[in-house]
Order: C-alpha cells, then sequence, then structure tokens
C-alpha cells in the first residue's frame, strides 16, 4: 500500500519514521540526558503513532519491508520511552534532602490553589459563625453548638489541659492515622477532576473560620490559637500538600496536555506521590507536637507562639531552598505553561538522577 501525504505542510509518514529513528539513535547512543523534555514529548508522539501504523499494518496489505522497520521502530521506542527507571533506591534521607522539596517548588501552583480555597472557606466561614442558623444550616443540626462546647473547653481554668498526660501517647496515634487519612482521601478525591478535594479544602477552611468566631466570641481567641498554631503551622502544609497532589490529578485528568489522558496521569500520580509522602511525614511531627506540646497548661503562649514561627519558618525555608544549587537551577527552568511537559521534564531528571 502506497503512502500518499494528503497536506503538503503534514510530514510524510517516512519523514515521521526517519525522525523517530533520529531521536532513538540519540537515546541509545548518548542516553536520554542528551534530549530535552519536548524531544520526549515528540518521540512519544511519534511512538504513538508508528504504533497505530504498525496495528493497521498487521490487518492489512502492506508492504513488508516497512511493516518491519515499523515493528523494529515500535520496539526500540517503546523500550526507551516505558522502561523501568534505572536508579539507586532513594533513600529517605535523598528523599528529603532533594525529591520532595524540589517537587514541591515544580508544583507550587497546585499548593496555593489549596491555600487560597482553604482561606476561602475561613472567610466564609467567619462571619457564618456569628449565626447559630447559619452555622446548623451550613454544617448540619448541632454545628453551633458543638463551636461553642469547643469554646467552653478553653475558658474554663480547670480544663484547659483537655488533653491529660495519660492519654497522649493514645491520642497522639490516633490524630496521625486520622490526619494521614484524610491526606490521603485528599488525593484520591482527585479522580472527581478534582472537585471532590477542593471541597475538602473548603470545608477544611469553613470550619476554621467558624471556630475562629466561636473562640473570639467567647473570649478565649488567644488560648486557642495558642493551643493550634504550634502544630497547625505544620499539620496545615501537610494538608495543603494533600489538596495539592490531588489537584495535580484532577488537572491531568481534565487537562492532558499532549499525552493520552493514562499516561498524564501516571505522570501526575508519581509527582502526587511524592508529595502526599512527604505529607504524611510531615504529619509525624505535627501530631506528637499537637499530642504533647500544644495542650500542655504550663507551657506560656507565648513560647508556644514563638515556636509555632520558628517551626513554619523553618518548614518553608526548607521546602523552598533545600537541594538547590547553581547548577541545578540553571538546568532547572520555571514549570512552563503546558503543565505535562513540565511534570515529563522533571521525570526525566528523576529517571537520570539529575538535579530537580
Amino acid at each position: 500500500m502506497t503512502e500518499v501525504a494528503t497536506n503538503q505542510a503534514t510530514p510524510q509518514p517516512a519523514d515521521q519514521w526517519d525522525r523517530l529513528e533520529e531521536l532513538l539513535r540519540r537515546a541509545e547512543g548518548h542516553g536520554l540526558r542528551s534530549m530535552t523534555g519536548e524531544e520526549l514529548l515528540e518521540m512519544g508522539d511519534l511512538y504513538r503513532r508508528a504504533a497505530s501504523r504498525l496495528s493497521f499494518a498487521k490487518s492489512r496489505p502492506f508492504d513488508a519491508g516497512q511493516r518491519d522497520r515499523l515493528n523494529r521502530l515500535v520496539a526500540r521506542a517503546y523500550g526507551q520511552l516505558y522502561r523501568t527507571a534505572y536508579r539507586p533506591v532513594t533513600s529517605l534521607r535523598s528523599f528529603l534532602r532533594e525529591d520532595f522539596p524540589a517537587t514541591f517548588r515544580a508544583n507550587w501552583r497546585f499548593f496555593a490553589v489549596a491555600v487560597l480555597v482553604t482561606i476561602l472557606g475561613a472567610a466564609i466561614g467567619a462571619p457564618v459563625g456569628r449565626s447559630e442558623e447559619a452555622t446548623d444550616a451550613l454544617l448540619g443540626p448541632g454545628a453551633a453548638q458543638e463551636m461553642h462546647q469547643l469554646a467552653e473547653r478553653h475558658s474554663q481554668p480547670g480544663v484547659r489541659n483537655w488533653l491529660p498526660s495519660e492519654e497522649r501517647p493514645m491520642a497522639s496515634t490516633l490524630i496521625i492515622t486520622n490526619n494521614i487519612r484524610v491526606a490521603a482521601m485528599a488525593l484520591a478525591l482527585g479522580i472527581t477532576g478534582g472537585v471532590g478535594t477542593l471541597l475538602i479544602l473548603w470545608e477544611n477552611g469553613v470550619l476554621l473560620g467558624l471556630i475562629g468566631t466561636a473562640v473570639r466570641t467567647a473570649g478565649v481567641g488567644v488560648d486557642f490559637w495558642a493551643f493550634v498554631v504550634p502544630h497547625g503551622v505544620i499539620e496545615l502544609t501537610a494538608v495543603f500538600l494533600a489538596g495539592a497532589s490531588g489537584l495535580m490529578i484532577g488537572y491531568a485528568l481534565i487537562f492532558p496536555g499532549a499525552l493520552f489522558r493514562r499516561e498524564a496521569l501516571k505522570l501526575a500520580g508519581r509527582q502526587a506521590a511524592k508529595l502526599l509522602m512527604g505529607a504524611a511525614l510531615l504529619l509525624l511531627p505535627a501530631g506528637l507536637t499537637e499530642a504533647f506540646f500544644s495542650p500542655v497548661p504550663q507551657v506560656p503562649h507565648a513560647l508556644k507562639f514563638i515556636f509555632a514561627a520558628l517551626a513554619g519558618t523553618a518548614l518553608y525555608a526548607y521546602l523552598l531552598t533545600a537541594g538547590r544549587s547553581p547548577e541545578a537551577e540553571a538546568s532547572s527552568p520555571p514549570l512552563p505553561a503546558e503543565p505535562i511537559a513540565g511534570w515529563l521534564e522533571t521525570e526525566r531528571r528523576a529517571r537520570l538522577g539529575e538535579p530537580a
């Protein structure tokens, strides 16, 4: 069967296979290190075209030489694009030192969206909390009464230590487990196109706003926030990271870009999993702080706020600077407008062990 071009500007199939062979020679001879993210995208696109053409060739009369050539090209391209990355098992130390903060920086836009949605929820919840009827309408019957009870916990000196020392080890385990479950749910709900993830973030923000209004009305705002902020600065960051991971999945599902949706989800999922793992690790110190430091009434409020400020500064300094070097900065351009291309470039660097 003769290959016929229908458009003068469209590359001939033979030209496409020549280009694919050229890219494969570079990948096989010089390694993927010699290729840019755009060239990898091009190779993937040509691979899919060749695979589709080969499938057609197997079911129709077709030149045997061209069919054999396509078969070899498809096999070689598959080996390059879908081979298991040869990389030593990444240690927890290298993950924390490089992979996690680099993944955060590459996907900061999703993190920013998670933060903004939570703030929006809090901005809505704060005024709603002034009305018991509105609070019950938003969260269900009895919600306003629960807010009042929470405020009363911090208004009575005799019960300010509402987490007795003998209960703290068990409470710490339950807190960490529950927070990890919520984080995993935020990621899983990304499969709804990110809508479920956005709802979780918004609901958390609404609760913060409602609680803030309740404790302020009861005159115990300082007491309450002195309890919350020491662990909250770490815990909320972990929640935002989990939310960002779910939003990445949702975005890849809706906007796969130049890739098949399955491939886009695979690439986004790898990056999202790194964020979720980092979030889970952050929830460990957050849970311990919430159980053993935040509720202790003997610790002055000022010390708790200082602790929170230092913890937050250290955490974000780590996320924004860890693993950086002049060489890494030069080889790591900002995330491009085409998000899937950015993820693909990140994957390429990870496979080759390059700085992210």
